[in-house]
């Protein structure tokens, strides 16, 4: 197996040898943010005449009318949020930026994602080539976005046929690439976890043509070596229990618990059964017993609802499935939710550039309008879940001092309606403010594309 990539072919000697200092954004001077009603997860009721000083990408720490008053205020930025409402930065734990990589195009969606309001993205398997070296001019400040997080995809070797994995791959051959690995009962399962992290990637994502053997031997290796794995909720044949069992970190999309029950006879993704959704139950005794070991192993559910109401095709047929599958998305989140799995807001959509609406406020919304969840549920899937999933609880999700300047302001309060994120105001990433008002569509990206 090729997968052993040397570094400086992966990433490329000239990417390394750029000077840091190239095109580097001059660092944020501190910055105090005054009067304002602080709202995250962790507390039940907001805060109201608070102020964040922000220093060195981070807040420094958390102030209240009294110690806001009597802070020197030499040599800050000050900013009076005096009415508004801020929360932490939302986290898009299911985004595709380089399936078919385009530097300029994952700038540009980096962008359109932060000025809307999105401070941290968990890329679900693309081209690792490309997406390191978006990783580091995000974190060198050549590029301000989101903190970016990205996968690298195992599977069974039948599995890259598929043409998104030829464009991720492209120079190379898909599945002997240590970001695109095929894997067999035969794989020296110890290299192929230290390739994958070798790409610099935050986790090894599971795709599809696993058995429940081999998914299970893949978990526990990775987590040998401290390396969190995500995974579609069915790995064809691999069930969902037999996924959740192993104990990673989180699965992926909601309709796919479905074939805990339905016809699965040694099924492969591209071969697998059609669901007759209106023949199921999210309530059937089996997808509520994966549901509770879910909560039992700390296992998340990126559920993607809203991915599943775009149908997959122009007929009526296909217009008609995908109310189905959405429907069922639904109630699966909504029993999700009841048996105390924590849920993230993953959305496996970049949402409209015309309007500057990130498919995320949509996913918000549907988990307070549809499938039951209050908007302080709805907060937490957006923020500390997310955070937990990457591993970065004592980096983001609150605001708390030492954590990262990662933050938006609303003019109305989340905790009454989460649809207040649709009066995203300014997004803060890393302590470099980002005005809503004017936006213009990205020039690269457009809603068809």
């Amino acid at each position: 197996m090729r997968a052993g990539l040397p570094l400086c072919r992966f990433l490329g000697c000239g990417l390394l040898a750029a000077p840091v200092l190239a095109g580097q954004a001059a660092a944020p001077r501190a910055s105090l943010f005054r009067h304002a009603t602080l709202v995250d997860a962790t507390r039940a009721e907001a805060r109201p005449g608070m102020a964040l000083l922000v220093k060195d990408g981070r807040i420094q720490r958390v102030l209240t009318a009294t110690e806001d008053r009597n802070l020197p205020k030499a040599g800050l930025r000050v900013l009076d949020l005096k009415g508004l409402y801020v929360m932490p930065g939302l986290v898009d734990t299911h985004v595709h930026l380089a399936t078919d990589p385009d530097l300029r195009k994952v700038k540009a969606l980096l962008t359109f994602f932060a000025e809307g309001g999105i401070t941290t993205v968990r890329d679900m398997a693309g081209d690792a080539r490309c997406l390191a070296e978006a990783r580091r001019s995000l974190l060198v400040g050549a590029w301000t976005g989101p903190s970016l997080h990205y996968s690298a995809l195992m599977a069974g070797p039948a599995f890259f046929v598929d043409p998104r994995t030829k464009a991720s791959a492209q120079g190379e051959t898909p599945g002997q690439v240590a970001w695109m690995m095929a894997v067999t009962p035969d794989t020296d399962l110890v290299a192929a976890v230290a390739q994958a992290r070798g790409t610099y990637a935050s986790g090894i994502k599971l795709y599809a043509n696993l058995d429940a053997e081999l998914t299970a031997r893949i978990v526990a290796e990775a987590r040998r070596q401290g390396f969190p794995v995500w995974a579609h909720a069915a790995l064809f044949p691999a069930r969902p229990s037999d996924v959740v069992a192993t104990g990673l970190t989180s699965i992926s999309h909601a309709p796919m618990l479905a074939y805990e029950v339905a016809p699965l006879p040694e099924a492969r993704l591209k071969t697998r059964p059609k669901v007759d959704y209106t023949a199921l139950r999210a309530d059937d005794p089996a997808i509520l017993s994966v549901l509770r070991t879910m909560h039992a192993r700390g296992v998340a559910l990126d559920a993607t609802m809203t991915v599943f109401r775009t149908p997959r095709g122009q007929t009526e047929k296909a217009r008609i499935q995908a109310r189905q599958e959405y429907a069922f998305a639904v109630q699966i989140t909504r029993e999700a939710r009841e048996a105390g799995v924590q849920v993230t807001t993953g959305t496996d959509a970049m949402g409209s550039y015309r309007t500057g609406e990130p498919a995320i406020w949509g996913e918000m919304v549907a988990l307070q309008e549809e499938a039951g969840f209050s908007p302080a549920e709805v907060l937490a899937a957006a923020t500390v879940n997310g955070a937990r999933i990457l591993g970065l609880e004592a980096e983001q999700g609150t605001l708390d001092a030492g954590k990262r300047g990662d933050f938006i302001v609303l003019r109305a309060n989340p905790l009454k309606d989460i649809r207040a994120v649709r009066t995203l105001k300014l997004t803060v990433v890393g302590g470099r403010i980002l005005k809503r008002a004017g936006y213009r569509p990205p020039r690269l990206l457009k809603d068809e594309d």
